[in-house]
């Protein structure tokens, strides 16, 4: 055999083993590894997990995605579990953890990091720099990892404001207070007394028991202070504000503890002034159709130069992905969420909510800020959103035990307990829930 010959061969061979190869490579990939992303003509089956809406409120913008995406099918369910939002945290983490939950899930915003390791990061569909554009700030510090994963997509916002009973301000001549120091003295200007007993309250603040969002107001109270919680708990600024909150019920007597809740007693008239978000806002109108009242944004603490704080709260759902979700339904899913947060949809969802009633839920994206911001009710809580941060003390969001420690503060020092030692014990009670 020639020298040629014997080449030939040896590259004929070489050939045919590559061919071999790449042939059992692409095998391999095509039937023995799941696919990296869905085949145009593979049908998708999505289970959605939602909290707040009906059926009937998501299926016009499912049937609307679905007409573009029909391999896709979205089944909607809303898990309510009777606004305990405790009991849903920890159903849709066990059935995650057990591979048995859903593809897409709506959690708190501040539930991220205890359910990292169930959670899908975005596939390539959505850009941090995207991200970033669209939605407050406070949608990346709880969404975004310091990584730069994006693990999940907001389609509402919600907040703290301070809501105020027009006809009782109007009838001392009282503006709306910016400050603390103006909401005091209007309170106490504001409050009703038959001898010792409070007939109408100034402001619903000073108890934990009877005070909705007794946790966020306190939180926000620390935050303007330059708190941070828990670490700064035994600080100085830290009993300052604790005692500044205690004593609109201790020292000024503007509320009381045998008053209704805050909410059933300012849709009562029962009291001057409360703090809600736009669900509360909502079971107001409920209560009394008629009440001539508005909202606005949170008071705030002076600066040095004579300024006033920014600094706010929000508590607001997020849409999220299984990381148990196969990568077909991955992609589908993140697409699906990516496709609902849009503008249009957003718009959309909204309208279909207030369907149902007052007004639908406050849209996350930036560039719709302009729609809502001079709405009555809910203008101020997206006019506040450019500097708000969310905690996990947030009532109502599914962190009863960070709740509860917060409270207990402010029972303790009612009781008479000293306020330093209270906030150190609370401190060290804090950081083992962590």
């Amino acid at each position: 055999m020639t020298k040629i010959k014997k080449i030939l061969l040896i590259l004929l061979a070489f050939v045919l083993s590559l061919g071999l190869v790449l042939s059992g490579i692409f095998l391999i990939r095509k039937y023995l590894l799941p696919p990296s992303v869905p085949p145009a003509d593979m049908n998708v089956t999505l289970e959605y997990w939602g909290v707040f809406e009906p059926p009937q409120v998501m299926y016009p913008l499912i049937k609307k995605y679905q007409k573009t995406h029909p391999k896709v099918t979205i089944n909607y369910t809303q898990r309510t579990f009777e606004n305990d939002f405790s009991r849903y945290r920890g159903t849709l983490l066990t059935r995650l953890k057990e591979g048995s939950g859903p593809d897409i899930m709506r959690v708190h915003s501040t539930w991220i990091p205890a359910f990292y390791n169930e959670l899908s990061p975005v596939d390539s569909s959505i850009s941090l720099e995207d991200f970033t554009k669209r939605f407050y700030p406070v949608a990346k510090d709880q969404c975004v990892t310091t990584s730069g994963q994006i693990l999940c997509i907001p389609l509402m916002y919600d907040g703290l404001v301070l809501l105020y009973n027009r006809d009782m301000f109007n009838a001392e001549g009282l503006t709306v207070p910016e400050s603390w120091d103006e909401l005091r003295e209007d309170a106490i200007k504001l409050t009703k007394r038959t001898r010792e007993q409070v007939t109408r309250g100034g402001a619903a603040l000073g108890t934990a028991s009877n005070v909705s969002n007794s946790s966020d107001i306190l939180g926000l109270m620390l935050l303007q202070s330059g708190v941070k919680i828990p670490d700064a708990f035994d600080s100085a600024a830290a009993v300052s504000a604790v005692t500044f909150y205690t004593n609109f019920f201790k020292a000024d007597k503007v509320w009381d503890d045998a008053m209704p809740d805050s909410i059933v007693a300012f849709a009562a008239q029962k009291t001057a002034m409360a703090f809600g978000n736009s669900w509360q806002i909502l079971e107001v109108l409920s209560l009394n159709p008629t009440l001539n009242f508005a909202a606005a944004p949170v008071p705030q603490l002076p600066n040095a130069d004579g300024t006033l704080t920014k600094e706010t709260l929000a508590s607001f759902w997020v849409e999220t992905v299984s990381a148990d979700s196969d990568p077909a339904k991955k992609k589908a899913a993140w697409d699906f969420l990516n496709w609902l947060s849009q503008p249009e949809q957003q718009v959309m969802l909204y309208s279909e909510e207030s369907k149902y009633r007052r007004f639908g839920e406050i849209y996350s994206d930036v560039s719709l800020m302009d729609n809502i911001k001079t709405t009555p009710y809910i203008g101020a809580i997206v006019q506040q959103a450019p500097w708000a941060v969310a905690l996990q003390i947030a009532d109502q969001s599914g962190n009863d035990k960070y709740v509860d420690v917060m409270n207990w503060i402010i029972d303790q020092i009612l009781a008479g307990k000293e306020p330093l030692k209270t906030l150190q014990t609370a401190k060290q009670n804090y950081v083992k829930l962590k």
